[in-house]
């Protein structure tokens, strides 16, 4: 299962908890860390390297959840 794959499983059980954050670090060369967190505690963390083939996609996925 893909990294986008394991975040929208993590959203789609999680979406009746409240609202969903997330966020990520900054841009580095080698990539940056995803972070979204639950009001129930829980989080899904994930580094995203700048060649992988999902990055794009996660990072727009992402937006939706930026504070």
């Amino acid at each position: 299962m893909g990294v986008y794959a394991e975040l929208r499983g993590f959203v789609l059980t999680h979406r009746s908890c409240g609202v969903i954050r997330g966020q990520r670090d900054p841009e580095t060369p080698e990539g940056n860390l995803l972070k979204v967190t639950c009001p129930c505690g829980a989080s899904f963390h994930c580094w995203l390297s700048q060649d992988d083939p999902e990055s794009e996609q996660l990072r727009s996925a992402l937006l939706a959840f930026e504070e």
